[in-house]
Formats: C-alpha cells, sequence, structure tokens
C-alpha cells in the first residue's frame, strides 16, 4: 500500500502526532492499533525499511522545499498532504 493510499480519506489523518488511536491516543506509526497518520506516520507505516523511507523523506522534502515534514503536515492539513504523496506516487 502507498502512503497516498492508506491517507485516502481526511478520517485517516491525524496532526500533532505521527499516528493515533480510534481513542486519539498517540501511538507507533506501525503499531496494529493505529487508524490515523500524519504524512511522517503514513510513510513509516508503509515503508518499514529505514534507508527506503529516508529517501522517501528526502524526496518529499526536496519536492517542495520542505524543512520540517511535521510543522508542513500539520499546517498545511490532509488535502495538501494526500495530493503531493499522490503526485510523487508514495
Amino acid at each position: 500500500m502507498k502512503a497516498w493510499q492508506l491517507l485516502s480519506s481526511p478520517k485517516n489523518f491525524c496532526t500533532r502526532a505521527n499516528a493515533r488511536s480510534n481513542g486519539g491516543e498517540s501511538v507507533d506509526a506501525t503499531t496494529i492499533a493505529a487508524c490515523q497518520w500524519c504524512l511522517i506516520g503514513a510513510v513509516m507505516r508503509c515503508y518499514p525499511d529505514v534507508p527506503v523511507r529516508n529517501a522517501i523523506f528526502g524526496r518529499i522534502k526536496a519536492s517542495r522545499r520542505i524543512k520540517h515534514l511535521s510543522r508542513w503536515s500539520d499546517s498545511h492539513g490532509w488535502r495538501a498532504v494526500h495530493r503531493l504523496l499522490k503526485r510523487l506516487n508514495i
């Protein structure tokens, strides 16, 4: 699954945490309890291999000259995150 597919709906997106459970608690992005993700969490969930993940983070940053992915994700919201991930096919 691609990260843009994981974030196919705004209900799957969160802010101020890499991932959240049904109860809204911050959880590890790769745990079964996670049901919402930010940009970073979605990439972590879909790309468990660290070198691959780091290369993807580099592509995302370079595509928009983003310095802080978490801040960008939180401030721009689901629509911008989803569009970017889909455009990059991540």
